[in-house]
């Protein structure tokens, strides 16, 4: 008997009695994972939505061959507490169409590009629908980003920051929030 202990946000620990417990995902949770050695993976028309902390993940875990060619068309990541698309390894990844909803935490992202990471990402006709955080986050090192036909800020961030040493492929007719031709383009 006695009180239900107070619902706490995700990451932190809740106290019951003598029980500590978080709410229930690992640390590094994705709903996919394409990791070391995949290549021409193709994904269509997929709910990525969940509390996880990147709906969609393109890692390089075991240090072998990073995955390439991957080929990601209507899906619909959400809820997420980072990313909605996470690329922190590999090359030639094509997102094309779909609704990246809104994430979690303070300064999350719809894409996050890390560091030396995403050569040849494509970006096309993708709405984001990114509450606080940013559209698209490139770190440094990035080669051949190509963004086509994508709607930023769809009631949210209208921002698109590229890192430093980042080789910007194109940029055409994106908008912001349905109404505007230009967004928050920094570098």
């Amino acid at each position: 008997s006695g009180s239900q202990p107070a619902c706490k946000p995700y990451l932190q620990t809740v106290t019951d009695g003598t029980v500590t417990w978080q709410m229930a995902a690992p640390a590094t949770s994705y709903a996919m994972q394409v990791d070391t050695g995949a290549n021409e993976v193709v994904i269509d028309s997929t709910d990525l939505t969940g509390f996880f902390q990147a709906c969609f993940a393109m890692t390089n875990t075991f240090g072998g061959t990073a995955p390439q060619n991957v080929h990601i068309h209507s899906a619909t990541p959400g809820g997420c507490y980072n990313q909605g698309y996470l690329l922190a390894a590999g090359s030639r990844i094509e997102i094309q169409g779909g609704d990246v909803q809104g994430c979690i935490s303070p300064g999350c992202s719809g894409v996050f590009i890390n560091n030396g990471a995403g050569a040849f990402v494509i970006l096309s006709g993708v709405n984001f629908h990114n509450g606080g955080g940013a559209s698209v986050i490139t770190g440094t090192g990035v080669t051949g980003l190509q963004m086509t036909g994508n709607v930023f800020g769809i009631g949210g961030t209208n921002s698109v920051t590229i890192g430093a040493s980042n080789t910007f492929q194109s940029w055409i007719s994106n908008f912001c929030g349905n109404r505007y031709p230009l967004c928050a383009l920094s570098n």
